[in-house]
């Protein structure tokens, strides 16, 4: 299926916090749908909900594979993106 995108699904802050800490470590491809589900409800998420996803990835002693790792990290560096894009407008 050429340029299948799966519909975004709107989740609560507990549940991606759930789904983060279940995926850290587990070297599967859940890690891909968990970072792409927490990008999409990134509007939703408070600010103390993307640092304490932040802190659980920084905190972890293992993100499971290279490509695992590599999803993590570019996950951290969109929500601190996100973070400093909603600084930038609470001081506006």
């Amino acid at each position: 299926m050429s340029g299948y995108r799966r519909p975004t699904l709107l989740v609560s802050d507990s549940v991606l916090i759930y789904a983060v800490r279940y995926a850290i470590g587990r070297k599967t491809y859940a890690v891909g749908d968990v970072c792409q589900s927490v990008v999409e409800n990134k509007q939703r998420l408070d600010t103390k909900t993307i640092k304490c996803i932040m802190r659980d990835i920084y905190i972890a002693k293992d993100l499971g594979s290279d490509i695992d790792k590599q999803h993590w990290q570019e996950l951290i560096e969109y929500l601190q993106y996100e973070l400093m894009e909603r600084e930038t407008k609470s001081v506006q």
